[in-house]
């Protein structure tokens, strides 16, 4: 976690992030990589994923089209078909019996349809206030942490080194706050567990209780506020992105510094985050 002790030595961005599981990859020689390229891919998937593909390029097809198409015997690709079918990954028409692509791809390709038009959605809103001087950003729950999938860095004195795909807190953030105030109170404690918590700052609420005694009250005016919490000297407002059904999918916040933009007003970002986070809310068929 990075810390600083004055405005010029400041970490540029709301989070103290860590860096995505894939930011170290293994190292091998061309040799070993080839070797561990046999050894490391699972047949029987390369398979399944192959008769998926034919599926998305033409649909619905038989078992003996699949098997042909996919370069696979009838006896295997039928084996495949009835596994993938019975999982939902497929499913076949009645009347012709044959196969198609089935509701949980149809369910992952709505859920990327959503986070791309969320993403575009942040982006767009975001311009303005990075013209303002406040760094944005766009996030999701992932386990117990904040996802950051969008991030825009201001022209004010604070810089951005979170990217697409840090983790942040979920409890010193202000996005962090906004994503535990979209379940229950009971939901959150469990989420965030016994504590301690983490004190990434001095101001750093530890204990779980104080931090979901907040919630009902960022439920009730619509966003979150913290000061000093995440970084010390910096302040943050942050808001929910809600989809059409009203349920909490993501959250946006602004970050900047009150002392090295004395003529900021906490009024015109909480306007501004607000707005920007119905826009994305009615990107993906939210109220906006």
């Amino acid at each position: 976690m990075e810390r600083c002790s004055s405005l010029d030595n400041l970490p540029m961005g709301e989070n103290g992030t860590v860096p995505p599981d894939d930011a170290f990859p293994a190292r091998t020689s061309s040799g070993q990589n080839d070797r561990m390229s046999d050894i490391s891919q699972n047949q029987s998937l390369q398979r399944g994923l192959a008769i998926l593909a034919e599926l998305s390029e033409a649909a619905p097809l038989g078992v003996r089209d699949l098997a042909r198409r996919s370069g696979l015997a009838p006896a295997i690709a039928q084996r495949l078909i009835n596994t993938m079918a019975h999982e939902g990954w497929l499913e076949q028409e009645e009347a012709s019996r044959r196969y198609r692509l089935g509701p949980k791809l149809m369910a992952i390709a709505a859920r990327l349809d959503v986070r791309d038009r969320m993403t575009e959605a942040a982006a767009k809103a975001f311009a303005p206030m990075a013209a303002r001087g406040f760094n944005s950003y766009l996030g999701a729950l992932r386990g117990e942490r904040a996802l950051y999938m969008v991030t825009l860095q201001s022209n004010g004195p604070i810089g951005i080194r979170s990217a697409p795909g840090d983790l942040g807190w979920l409890h010193s953030t202000a996005m962090g706050k906004c994503l535990l105030a979209g379940m229950s109170d009971e939901a959150a404690l469990a989420l965030l567990g016994p504590g301690p918590l983490h004190p990434v700052t001095a101001d750093t609420l530890t204990d779980p209780a104080e931090v979901v005694a907040q919630l009902p009250g960022i439920r009730a005016q619509g966003y979150a506020m913290i000061q000093g919490e995440n970084l010390p000297g910096v302040t943050s407002i942050g808001a929910p992105v809600k989809d059409a059904a009203g349920t909490t999918v993501a959250a946006i916040s602004v970050a900047w510094i009150p002392a090295a933009a004395p003529g900021q007003s906490v009024q015109e970002a909480t306007d501004a985050v607000l707005a920007a986070a119905r826009a994305i809310s009615g990107a993906i068929g939210g109220e906006g």
